[in-house]
């Protein structure tokens, strides 16, 4: 699947973090009032997506959990 969408975009994937925007450091820091996220956390999601992955589909789908809080 990721090669398909390699292609589909017609670039390959990013494959490793090489800096962080001051917004991604405030947000490890605990943007919006969360807890936070160390940078090794998020680096060592990228050695494996597939798992990443399966996390986000065992949170269910975020984005309709976001519109029905909005409601």
């Amino acid at each position: 699947m990721q090669m398909a969408a390699e292609q589909a975009a017609g670039a390959r994937a990013t494959t490793q973090i090489t800096s962080y925007s001051n917004h991604a450091l405030e947000q490890f820091a605990g943007g919006d009032g969360g807890i936070g996220v160390t940078q090794s956390a998020l680096s060592g999601a990228w050695s494996d997506l597939q798992k990443l992955n399966m996390s986000f589909q065992a949170w269910g789908d975020l984005d309709s959990d976001r519109q029905r809080a909005l409601q």
